[in-house]
């Protein structure tokens, strides 16, 4: 009887991959597209309520991918985990880690202005990001390792 449990485990991984079905994998990671528009904080939330969080764009590489997943859904910009909040540098959600290891702001960005908290990544041509309202709807992804541990 373990056995069978066992093999059953083995084959239900092998055909349904290291992503839940709805998920796109890459690099370790999993990935939920919530392309209905919400504001930041909402999005971080339920990010957080399926044991993800905010995508943490941290390599060029993943932010080609996801340049190339969002120029397919035709969706222009995202809300990403990089913000301005509750510190006054710019760190990932949850993970509190600055953006030394990768960036790839727009000329003149992070803007200053006060009430710009929140990174979007624009998708189009310049694939650049900004600082914008975190209250100004957004899609975006959710983010999680693709094994079972949970994201930090």
């Amino acid at each position: 009887m373990i056995r069978f449990v066992l093999l059953l485990a083995v084959t239900a991984t092998c055909a349904y991959g290291a992503c839940l079905e709805s998920w796109t994998e890459f690099n370790g990671y999993c990935f939920s597209f919530q392309k209905e528009p919400t504001v930041w904080s909402a999005a971080v939330a339920y990010c957080h309520s399926i044991g993800s969080r905010l995508v943490e764009i941290d390599s060029a590489e993943k932010d080609n991918w996801l340049g190339e997943l969002l120029n397919a859904s035709r969706s222009g910009s995202i809300f990403a985990g990089l913000n301005r909040r509750s510190s006054p540098e710019w760190v990932w959600d949850p993970s509190k880690r600055t953006a030394d290891k990768y960036s790839n702001w727009n000329v003149g960005e992070p803007n200053t202005e006060l009430s710009f908290e929140c990174l979007a990544a624009h998708y189009g041509v310049a694939r650049k990001w900004t600082a914008v309202s975190c209250s100004a709807p957004r899609p975006y992804f959710c983010e999680k390792k693709s094994d079972k541990d949970s994201v930090n």
